[in-house]
């Protein structure tokens, strides 16, 4: 890679991917940011979903949850409150969650807006596992 990007994925607990890589995608708040080297410096919000990370050819993906990045230098810093590999992930879990949340997003009059927001994130969630879980065995079961 003669330019490429240097990606820090980071939680609380432990450093989740680190190194260089061409393309780095993920979900901000006017909907998925694509960065590529050469970006202009960026400081954002990450909303809960899938982040792909592409380098020679091969593309990894990760569930995350919210949290904040930064783009300066061709260097991009994604602080998250949570992120997970193909591996981490139990798609039968992601569907129960995925079902429980839209099940109570449903319930709208005894809901409040705390809550709501809180299910609506973890329904983002549980569809980003869903699809990190798809991109990796390449069906949509």
């Amino acid at each position: 890679m003669s330019e490429a990007l240097q990606i820090e994925v980071v939680t609380l607990e432990r450093a989740v991917y680190s190194g260089a890589a061409a393309e780095i995608v993920f979900t901000a708040d006017r909907g998925e940011l694509d960065i590529l080297p050469g970006h202009l410096a960026l400081m954002t919000r990450v909303h809960p979903g899938e982040l792909r990370i592409r380098r020679d050819g091969s593309t990894e993906s990760f569930a995350v949850g919210g949290g904040f990045a930064e783009v300066l230098d061709n260097r991009v810093t994604l602080l998250v409150t949570a992120a997970e590999g193909v591996a981490d992930i139990d798609v039968e879990r992601a569907r129960r969650a995925l079902a429980d949340s839209e099940k109570r997003l449903d319930q709208r009059p005894g809901v409040d807006d705390a809550e709501m927001r809180e299910q609506a994130e973890r329904r983002a969630r549980a569809v980003a596992r869903l699809r990190v879980a798809e991109r990796a065995t390449g069906s949509a079961d």
